[in-house]
């Protein structure tokens, strides 16, 4: 695979907004800069003129989700004696023309999705396949910055995010200040984000399943008409978050109605955001989320060589095929990254004994995906490797006949994804990934897979791991896991000073 360069973000404001995407939706599916080929012009001679148009200021593709940003920077609010006046200037440049930008842009992407570029040369092609029109699910974004110290003087609110107000359309805006509403509902719903509320919102919503599923149920919402008012979106964040205080929602948050009305509008109260965020179940949940970053490493660090096209061996025809391990692994919501990394960081992080020659397995089941399950293999290089390309190849037959069985153990599951990797005291840094999907599977694969578990005894008398968290049982869970870091840490020094 050839190396894939990334556009330079240019003003401040878009390196922010690149820098809060690659943390929240991982580098390999966040692209700033995106341009189209339109301007570029090629004479019979096949030689170029001019340059692409810039699409839009960062573009994110996860699966069927595309997110449109457009990110109109520092826009300066200029206070004059009528208030109207100075929203009127400032509303049209920071939030009517960047919901057009976004408009221009879906409708490029929807008809003329081979003619985008990661360059502005159009040289190089963007890399990840575009959803089907038919399918895709397009969330366009709005942000710019240079509001918040206003709103907080026109309000008297510590806060400073801007109303939502999903009654008031286009030109309406002129002469409501300081809120937000739609700006054409022929056209769909545009979010806007000033720089309040997109910290907030990153901050809280750190994986693109969690931040598609936020976008994706707040357009549902605003578009059945239930959302009259929200004082902010931090406000109206925190009303959707705060439903994991029970139980049932807590790896799937939603916009529920109070007990006892149904059919009635919703207007969110202010200190909605700061009230969530002081409940013990805000703060368990934080803490049991502190685990989950392990799984955002595992990603970045696997996922270092798909821009350089240095993959060790590679069955993907193309940067979006080579990383698919990567996005089953990214789809994951935070609580559920929290619940593998719970699975599967011990087995990679505590040290093998020199007598410890079988490699550790892990199997559990994705939260996420009913229909997914994870295979992690750590295993130690021994003396019955002559070398560590032998032991790769070892890892790699070993990797595949325990997915292989897998499916002969918890035939539930149609996706087995296999991660094998070194001991941490191995002297080498590499990762197998594979993948198996078994809607297609054969007699003889059927076959295969039994006698692997029945002669080879490979997954033999193994259940999944528990996946999931209780809050009715947080301390226990959350005693659980400090145990265990703390453990996995005295193991870890003690093998560094043995190997010194």
């Amino acid at each position: 695979m050839r190396n894939i360069k990334k556009s330079e973000t240019f003003t401040s404001s878009e390196k922010m907004l690149a820098k809060l995407s690659d943390k929240a939706f991982l580098s390999l599916w966040s692209f700033a800069n995106v341009y189209t080929d339109e301007g570029l012009k090629v004479n019979d001679k096949g030689e170029r003129k001019g340059q692409g148009e810039e699409l839009c200021d960062l573009l994110v593709v996860f699966g069927n989700h595309v997110l449109i940003f457009s990110d109109k920077g520092q826009i300066e609010y200029r206070p004059k004696d009528d208030v109207k006046i100075s929203w009127r200037r400032w509303v049209e440049r920071a939030f009517l023309k960047s919901a057009y930008s976004t408009y221009k842009a879906e409708k490029w992407i929807k008809e003329l999705p081979h003619r985008i570029f990661l360059d502005k040369e159009c040289t190089e092609k963007f890399p990840i396949a575009i959803p089907n029109k038919n399918i895709i699910k397009l969330h366009r974004i709005a942000v710019a910055r240079g509001i918040t110290e206003h709103s907080k003087k026109f309000y008297k609110d510590a806060s400073g995010t801007l109303f939502i107000k999903p009654d008031i359309v286009g030109k309406e805006h002129y002469n409501q200040p300081f809120i937000i509403g739609t700006a054409d509902k022929k056209k769909g719903y545009v979010h806007f984000f000033d720089e309040e509320s997109i910290d907030k919102l990153f901050n809280e919503l750190d994986t693109i399943k969690d931040f598609t599923d936020y976008l994706t149920k707040k357009e549902e919402l605003i578009n059945s008409g239930m959302l009259l008012v929200a004082p902010g979106e931090d406000e109206l964040l925190g009303y959707y978050l705060s439903s994991r205080e029970k139980e049932e929602y807590i790896h799937s948050p939603q916009f529920i109605m109070p007990e006892g009305r149904t059919n009635e509008v919703i207007a969110v109260q202010t200190g909605f955001y700061e009230g969530h965020r002081n409940t013990k179940a805000y703060k368990t949940l934080k803490e049991i989320a502190r685990i989950s970053y392990f799984w955002d490493r595992c990603i970045e660090i696997m996922g270092s060589a798909a821009f350089t096209g240095r993959w060790h061996e590679t069955n993907g025809k193309n940067y979006d095929e080579e990383i698919t391990v990567l996005k089953y692994m990214a789809s994951e919501s935070r609580m559920a990254r929290s619940v593998l990394s719970d699975a599967f960081s011990e087995v990679s992080r505590k040290p093998f004994a020199a007598s410890e020659v079988r490699p550790r397995v892990r199997v559990s089941g994705s939260p996420t995906n009913p229909e997914m399950v994870y295979v992690w293999l750590v295993m130690q290089l021994t003396s019955e490797q002559k070398d560590y390309a032998e032991y790769r190849e070892h890892r790699k037959a070993m990797i595949s006949s325990y997915c292989m069985a897998c499916k002969d153990a918890f035939p539930q599951f149609k996706t087995i994804v296999g991660i094998a990797s070194d001991a941490i005291n191995n002297k080498g840094a590499s990762e197998e990934l594979i993948y198996v999907h078994t809607d297609d599977w054969t007699d003889e694969e059927y076959k295969h897979a039994k006698w692997l578990r029945e002669e080879l005894g490979l997954l033999k008398n193994w259940k999944p791991a528990v996946n999931s968290f209780s809050l009715k049982n947080k301390e226990s869970d959350l005693s659980k896991l400090r145990k265990r870091k703390k453990k996995t840490n005295k193991e870890q020094k003690a093998a560094r000073r043995k190997s010194r």
